[in-house]
């Protein structure tokens, strides 16, 4: 009851305060903060008034305070449920933020398939990753000719391996290998190269046949004298960082030879795959371990390899 006077001056410099103006277009990701933010707000402004709806209701029933007539002004608050709507627009500006493992935002609008692909993107930034891998497979299905069709194989396949079971994978490596076939200049192509490699690994460690053969013929294979790019990522999404850490813990006497190769090389494109090969080396104890993790110690050009 004594909290009233308080919840009718939070609800009223709720109302008082300015709209938060949207960020720049330049900065989705600030907008959706803010109107995050905002959204807050209102639903603390609703709690204040189902707060005071309470304490009217109990102050109506008590004798002796008959005049309450200047609380009246409260009813007019009623249409800040309307407001509620605001929780959607920030699910759009969230739509055209980057948040990590998210497809890119829909670029297509008259696509047949863009509200489909939108709804995946959604269900898959939400971590419903079921939903999103059925979502991504509608998409592929009905619209096998539309803009996000090619892309759509590898986020299913990114769907199902977030769910980390078996056969999901199964079904996702068999997903890669389509794209692989049919849009071979897919804009997620090197992704998918750096998924299936991730898919093998985690199949080969479970004993999948076909996933070990895959990791030993990748962590073998040779890497170009003269590569035309270098890849700039110090994680696993290298296929043969991957492919050598699956082989790694499956045979460490296969994958140590090819793993002191690597850390042989000097050129500049395998710097970030020696600084890899050290925390995978690292990472097994067997009888080369430390004198190779001393030999890259004392003799790598790199000084982030000398320090790992």
């Amino acid at each position: 009851m004594f909290a009233l006077p308080w919840l009718v001056a939070a609800v009223s410099l709720t109302l008082q305060q300015p709209t938060p103006a949207p960020a720049p277009a330049e900065s989705p990701k600030r907008a959706a903060r803010a109107l995050l933010g905002l959204d807050a707000q209102l639903e603390g402004a609703s709690w204040a008034l189902q707060s005071a709806n309470a304490d009217l209701a109990s102050l109506a029933g008590m004798s002796g305070l008959s005049d309450l007539s200047g609380l009246s002004q409260l009813s007019g608050l009623s249409g800040l449920t309307s407001l509620t709507s605001l929780s959607a627009l920030a699910g759009d500006f969230e739509d055209v933020s980057e948040l990590a493992g998210d497809p890119p935002p829909a670029w297509a609008d008259q696509d047949p398939g863009d509200s489909l692909y939108r709804s995946a993107r959604r269900l898959l930034s939400r971590e419903r990753y079921d939903d999103a891998a059925s979502a991504f497979a509608d998409l592929i299905k009905r619209y096998p000719r539309s803009t996000y069709t090619p892309d759509a194989y590898y986020w299913q396949a990114y769907a199902l391996y977030k769910t980390t079971d078996d056969g999901n994978y199964r079904q996702a490596r068999t997903l890669l290998k389509t794209q692989g076939a049919k849009f071979p200049r897919a804009a997620t192509r090197r992704d998918a190269d750096a998924l299936l490699a991730q898919i093998n690994a985690a199949l080969a460690k479970r004993g999948d046949p076909e996933a070990t053969a895959a990791v030993r013929t990748v962590a073998e294979a040779p890497r170009p004298q003269n590569p035309t790019t270098c890849s700039t990522s110090d994680d696993d999404d290298d296929p043969r960082i991957a492919a050598l850490n699956a082989l790694l813990q499956m045979d460490a006497e296969s994958a140590m030879p090819i793993l002191k190769q690597v850390l042989a090389r000097r050129d500049s494109c395998s710097v970030q795959l020696r600084r890899k090969a050290v925390f995978i080396i690292s990472q097994k104890r067997t009888a080369e371990t430390e004198d190779i993790l001393l030999a890259a110690a004392r003799n790598d050009p790199d000084s982030e390899v000398r320090e790992q």
